[in-house]
């Protein structure tokens, strides 16, 4: 007499937890990596971004100061935060 004993196999709904488990981790794990990359992608052009901060208070400097005694001051004070040399002590009235 031969007894055949069926293996026991898994049905679909046993391994599902399983695979939405995978899928979770794998979002996870991309999102991590989307944020490390952006984040070095905006610490490597926050440089530039700085740079056209000081060009843009140049050319409010320009249009402020067009006709008027303090250009050279504001130019000075610019020209010292561009180059990073420090800023001009306020002027005492």
């Amino acid at each position: 007499m031969v007894i055949l004993l069926a293996e026991k196999t898994p049905a679909a709904n046993d391994l599902l937890p399983m695979n939405e488990l995978q899928t979770a981790a794998f979002t996870a794990l991309f999102g991590v990596i989307t944020f490390v990359v952006g984040q070095i992608t905006v610490k490597l052009f926050e440089p530039a971004y700085d740079l056209r901060a000081h060009f843009g208070a140049i050319a409010r400097d320009l249009l402020v100061y067009a006709n008027r005694d303090q250009k050279l001051d504001a130019f000075r004070r610019d020209n010292l935060v561009l180059y990073g040399e420090g800023e001009l002590a306020p002027e005492s009235d």
